[in-house]
């Protein structure tokens, strides 16, 4: 289990960051009461991952060749097997979140220097008090 479970998380971890981008974005469309976009984008990245995900698992062809340059060919022909569903679905979440970051940025919703920059311990104060107070509610349930 772990020859499989390890290179598929860590390929799925590739994944992580542009999740919670793709997350956020969903977010602000919805609290728009844009659910139209949203649902064009999850349905685009679906339809890469359902295509990616059988060339990346089973490979595009049988065959491997011998010399070191042509290894990454010879997977692409073979498959990559578990890792390649990690694959494929880091590459979807990644194309998502490129997508809804180029729609926000569009709309003026976001601006890319200030997407990079960390905040301010100012501005995280009254999400960590809210964080905290759910959390306390969580824990007394």
């Amino acid at each position: 289990v772990m020859a499989y479970a390890v290179p598929y998380l860590r390929l799925r971890a590739f994944g992580m960051l542009p999740a919670l981008l793709s997350s956020c974005g969903f977010a602000a469309y919805n609290g728009m009461l844009n659910t139209v976009t949203p649902l064009k984008v999850t349905l685009t990245t679906n339809l890469i991952n359902m295509i990616l995900d059988p060339l990346f698992i089973f490979g595009i062809g049988r065959g491997a060749s011998s010399t070191p340059s042509s290894l990454m060919l010879s997977s692409l022909q073979t498959g990559f097997g578990a890792a390649g569903a990690a694959a494929a679905t880091s590459v979807s979440e990644i194309v998502s979140s490129l997508i809804y970051v180029r729609l926000l940025i569009r709309r003026k919703l976001v601006q890319l220097k200030r997407l990079l920059k960390p905040p301010s311990l100012k501005a995280l104060i009254p999400l960590i008090q809210g964080g905290l107070a759910i959390l306390l509610r969580q824990a007394t349930l």
